[in-house]
């Protein structure tokens, strides 16, 4: 090998980091800005992070890990399954939903001034939060709900699994047949 192919192999070698690296460089200060971009951007994380907080509610509730096949699925048990298949965000607003139905109707029954907006959910559930007549662990796991179902609709890089939306609607069901009891539906 002679000095002239020893510099060019050496060249050639090198061409790619030095390239790299003079980019890096020339562009260090608008990477900057993209990093924090780049961390909340990690959608599998996220779907992690969900999958976790899941499972602490999922802990803190006492719920089981595995959806019941006990009694035969609901009509809206099976819609929610399906939907989860399909699209996981849309399964878990969904078995929100299910729970501001039964928050209204249960909010409707609560002694005192009557509650009587259909629409307000948002003021129900308050109202129930702060009546007696829920246990501290329903009114634990309504919040713990709530703040997943906002993930799930708010943030854009909201991904989870199918598996993670039917364990959220199960926890949901839970809920709802609690507060059906509370209300004497």
């Amino acid at each position: 090998m002679t000095w002239l192919e020893f510099i060019s192999s050496l060249i050639s070698a090198l061409v790619w980091p030095v390239a790299v690296l003079a980019i890096a460089l020339v562009l260090r200060e608008p990477l900057k800005g993209l990093v924090p971009l780049l961390h909340r951007m990690k959608y599998k994380d996220f779907e992690m992070e969900f999958g976790r907080r899941l499972a602490e509610v999922r802990e803190e509730a006492g719920v089981e890990n595995e959806i019941s096949t006990e009694a035969a699925p609901t009509p809206e048990e099976i819609r929610i399954i399906e939907l989860a298949k399909v699209s996981p965000r849309a399964a878990v607003t969904e078995a929100w939903r299910w729970v501001e139905l039964a928050s209204l109707d249960a909010a409707k029954l609560l002694p005192g001034e009557h509650f009587q907006n259909k629409t307000l959910t948002f003021q129900a559930i308050r109202k129930l939060e702060q009546s007696e007549r829920i246990d501290r662990g329903a009114v634990l796991l309504l919040r713990d709900l709530r703040g997943l179902r906002n993930d799930a609709v708010h943030s854009p890089e909201f991904a989870v699994s199918s598996k993670a939306a039917l364990e959220y609607a199960q926890m949901a069901r839970q809920l709802v047949g609690y507060l059906q009891g509370v209300s004497g539906a």
